[in-house]
């Protein structure tokens, strides 16, 4: 039985797609979770279709694509090793049905070997490295994670087109993002927001955070992720909207719906 709740739509959608060259498309697939595709390349990131059955950890957002459909994947990119950001029931039909490669830092390298995925396909990754396939290259940039201190974001650039970050989990660090900044011009950037855990603890970047870390990035567009996941800590992404207004902020901020293509062109 499909996990899809969208059976095969979005998949065809996004494999079936002619991205022009020198152009990045990004399609959000709720929670951390993103598909990313250039004239000649495939990654997916923090890809996610799990949904606990216990505990406070429930699931708000549609699964709109099952991984066993995916045929056009040429890597997985983990940011670090919760499960929703690397996941055995995602990653394990991926593996069965792709040449895809693993990519993530150490924490979720070990994961992935753990779920039995073909240990020449599984990579380790620190600050820096850099993967290129097709007409894509991924760096690898630290970040700073309220758990895992081996996370790392990832800066997606396409051959004579745009950089595209991806944050993670990532918890507010000027230094950080600055670093991330310094690697080139940021066209956009997805940053994790959330509200707090019902305890009063901090475990995602708040509107004013997200607000500034898009202008440490010197991103021109920030896409707020991952505040529709969970109902313990869902929030209103428009606050991200308001917190940017109120700053004055030079960059377009973009809450777009679930499997909403976002069109990033050449620079």
């Amino acid at each position: 039985m499909s996990v899809s709740q969208w059976g095969r739509i979005l998949v065809d959608e996004i494999e079936g797609t002619d991205v022009p060259p020198g152009e990045l498309w990004v399609w959000p697939l709720g929670g951390p979770s993103l598909a990313i595709r250039s004239s000649r390349a495939t990654a997916y990131i923090d890809p996610y279709t799990g949904s606990p059955d216990k505990g406070v950890w429930i699931r708000l957002v549609a699964v709109p694509y099952d991984p066993a459909d995916l045929r056009r994947v040429d890597a997985v990119f983990s940011t670090h090793d919760h499960d929703d950001h690397c996941h055995r029931d995602t990653l394990a039909p991926i593996a069965a049905n792709t040449a895809a490669r693993f990519i993530g830092p150490a924490s979720s390298a070990k994961k992935m070997r753990g779920f039995g995925l073909p240990t020449n396909r599984v990579v380790p990754a620190k600050d820096g490295d850099t993967f290129t396939f097709g007409d894509v290259s991924v760096q690898a940039a630290e970040i700073v994670d309220h758990s895992d201190p081996t996370s790392l974001g990832w800066l997606v650039s396409v051959a004579g087109g745009p950089t595209f970050f991806d944050g993670g989990d990532a918890m507010y660090s000027r230094e950080h993002f600055v670093k991330a900044a310094a690697r080139g011009p940021i066209a956009a950037a997805a940053l994790s927001i959330a509200g707090l855990l019902p305890d009063g603890r901090k475990i995602y970047m708040d509107a004013a955070d997200l607000v500034r870390a898009a202008e440490d990035l010197g991103a021109r567009l920030l896409i707020p992720k991952h505040w529709d996941l969970w109902r313990n800590v869902a929030m209103d992404p428009w606050e991200v909207v308001l917190a940017a207004q109120a700053r004055r902020a030079t960059f377009a901020v973009r809450i777009p719906r679930l499997g909403e293509v976002i069109r990033l062109g050449r620079t």
